[in-house]
């Protein structure tokens, strides 16, 4: 079975769990039904994958109401959705929902205490394509600590542990934050213009899900003014300036969110269930097992 995950080529951890995760709590669907892809963590829940090919939804969030693909279909095994936006979308019951399957990193990687003890800092996800230089300068000024989402899962996780709160452009700086008990407040920098509706509505599924709800901090967006006014450095240091002023006044008010841990358990459960009934259904045959017919 593939495991789908979209590749940055510099990397993006929200992508990158699928993996690492899927091989480690699925490890019998690795060498089984080859023609199936699983559509796991992530907004991946659209077009772009071949409508005649058997995939399974496990977890997966859409772009938007209106790129998602054609449901119901023969080709298509869905298990559960990100949050109740995606499953109005298909015009699914909010039952259909759970969370962004990312909530089982601890699962994998272990549980906080396990990696490092808990610091005292407050960590900075910029988005993976905010430019890491505006980014770091920020950071610096802000006093925060930057964690790039391109590191590799367990390195970002490592540094998410290091915090005692988030701010974060990434929408799974804010996932991972949250399973680990971190509070975490979203930003943005240049998400709105390059996701457009995507963004809002990715941020709204997953916070839905989790029973949360949280303002977002708008950030000067560097990359908007051209590369001629991004070589001024007088600009950027404005620019940097600006937005660590508010990021500071974000960490003053301390008014950070975080998902109940009540609805994070149950999700956890159902997850837990259902990853155990998709091993059954189509792991390799063993007793007392049945061989899924794929449509």
């Amino acid at each position: 079975m593939e495991f789908f995950a979209w590749k940055s080529p510099a990397g993006n951890v929200g992508d990158d769990l699928n993996r690492v995760i899927w091989p480690r709590l699925l490890p019998e669907l690795v060498d089984a039904h080859p023609e199936s892809l699983l559509l796991g963590i992530g907004s991946v829940l659209d077009r772009r994958h071949a409508p005649d090919r058997h995939k399974i939804i496990f977890g997966a969030g859409g772009r938007s109401p209106h790129k998602l693909p054609a449901f119901p279909s023969p080709h298509i095994d869905l298990r559960f959705v990100r949050g109740p936006l995606t499953a109005r979308a298909l015009g699914l019951a909010d039952s259909f929902a759970i969370t962004d399957p990312a909530i089982l990193a601890p699962e994998v990687f272990g549980a906080r205490h396990a990696l490092t003890p808990r610091g005292y800092d407050i960590g900075f996800v910029p988005y993976f394509r905010t430019g890491l230089g505006y980014a770091g300068r920020i950071a610096a000024k802000a006093g925060l600590r930057l964690i790039p989402v391109t590191l590799p899962p367990e390195q970002f996780i490592g540094e998410l542990l290091k915090c005692r709160a988030v701010i974060s452009e990434s929408l799974h700086g804010a996932i991972l934050a949250d399973a680990y008990g971190i509070p975490w407040t979203p930003c943005r920098i240049t998400t709105l213009r390059r996701e457009k509706e995507t963004h809002a509505f990715k941020w709204n599924d997953w916070m839905a899900s989790m029973e949360v709800s949280s303002g977002i901090v708008t950030l000067p967006d560097l990359d908007a003014l051209g590369e001629e006014a991004k070589g001024f450095s007088l600009r950027r240091e404005l620019y940097a300036q600006v937005a660590a002023r508010r990021l500071k006044q974000v960490v003053r008010s301390d008014a950070w969110a975080l998902g109940s841990r009540v609805v994070l358990r149950a999700h956890l459960e159902r997850m837990r269930e259902e990853i155990e009934r998709l091993g059954r259904d189509y792991g390799k045959p063993r007793a007392g097992w049945r061989r899924v017919r794929l449509a």
